[in-house]
């Protein structure tokens, strides 16, 4: 009797097909990929796409380009912020910055706002009805928090409710903070983390950035550096340690790692030139733009600088944290 022979396209239906019996057989769930309805980023100033009175339509913290007349350019792809090279994977582009060949309609929106902190955050749902089934949310807060908790002498900072690993629990490299602005910081972490927890619980997913370190930033210049780091961690383990592993609906995506490796002098994969300074001359990320940067081109295929001004990120750095997130949210078993 012959062997008998499978087309490639055949072998791998009727594996497709195995598969699903056994998840099936084996009382597993069978894996749809998430599709959202919706895409809502929330969070502060890294996220932020102007739409007050008081902005140039599309000002963001970041180099802006320019259209001819001089007005802003949000839609130029070199000069994305993180979030919208996230939302681009879905065919999508913020209804607050429209982009040409992507669907801008209101079912994804920019809603982050200058100044945000992890207390302020889920007031930017009541633009969009709250938090609803299907919602993907891009989440990326806690710098104000930790600039905040760092403006106030450790004696003014208030003693927050605490619990669990911000309370000092644990041991060893899990042990919690004891420092009380430390544990402060940490506090805000896990605030957000109970906030994102309670999100999903409606049906939403999330996509959640720790915290880039914030002595590291050219704002901390002249500024206690070991002090807002040690702040930065501490807020970011608050986050980590109260987010269940393996969550099939909280993705959390290490931008503070990204950025690290983009500021390493030695050993980095990423071949900038200059990983400390910024690439504005002005002193606000906000009013940065094409015209008003150090070097000729600062799009997000040039390894120039790591940072636009202040504590805010070039668009090269965008894009590295951009496709990150956009990684983690596609391969997420959501």
């Amino acid at each position: 009797m012959p062997l008998v022979s499978f087309r490639p396209s055949r072998l791998a239906s009727l594996l497709a097909a195995a598969g699903t019996l056994l998840a099936a057989g084996c009382g597993g769930d069978v894996y749809q990929r998430f599709e959202p309805q919706r895409i809502l980023s929330l969070g502060d100033e890294y996220s932020y796409i102007g739409t007050s009175p008081d902005d140039d339509p599309g000002a963001r913290y970041t180099v802006d380009a320019l259209n001819s007349d001089g007005s802003r350019n949000c839609a130029d792809d070199r000069y994305w912020l993180w979030n919208q090279h996230v939302v681009a994977r879905y065919g999508r582009a913020f209804a607050e910055c429209p982009v040409s060949g992507h669907v801008s309609d209101g079912s994804t929106r920019a809603l982050a706002r200058e100044r945000a902190t992890v207390n302020t955050l889920a007031s930017q749902l009541d633009a969009v009805g709250g938090v609803k089934d299907k919602d993907l949310l891009l989440v990326f807060v806690g710098a104000n928090d930790v600039w905040d908790i760092y403006g106030n002498s450790p004696a003014q900072v208030p003693p927050p409710d605490l619990k669990g690993y911000c309370a000092g629990e644990g041991e060893g490299d899990n042990k919690g903070p004891t420092v009380p602005e430390q544990q402060a910081a940490c506090a805000r972490g896990q605030a957000l983390a109970e906030q994102l927890l309670a999100w999903t619980k409606v049906g939403a997913r999330v996509v959640v950035l720790d915290l880039p370190y914030q002595g590291s930033t050219p704002q901390a210049a002249s500024e206690d550096r070991a002090r807002l780091n040690s702040l930065t961690e501490a807020f970011n383990k608050g986050l980590r340690f109260n987010l269940p592993d393996n969550s099939r609906y909280i993705a959390l995506v290490l931008a503070n790692n990204r950025v690290e490796l983009a500021q390493k002098t030695e050993n980095s994969p990423y071949p900038f030139l200059n990983r400390t300074e910024a690439v504005c001359t002005t002193e606000s990320a906000k009013d940065c733009t094409t015209a008003t940067v150090k070097i000729a081109d600062a799009s997000s295929n040039r390894y120039e600088y790591v940072f636009a001004a202040e504590r805010y990120l070039s668009p090269t750095m965008n894009r590295l944290i951009g496709d990150l997130a956009a990684d983690r949210a596609r391969d997420q078993p959501f």
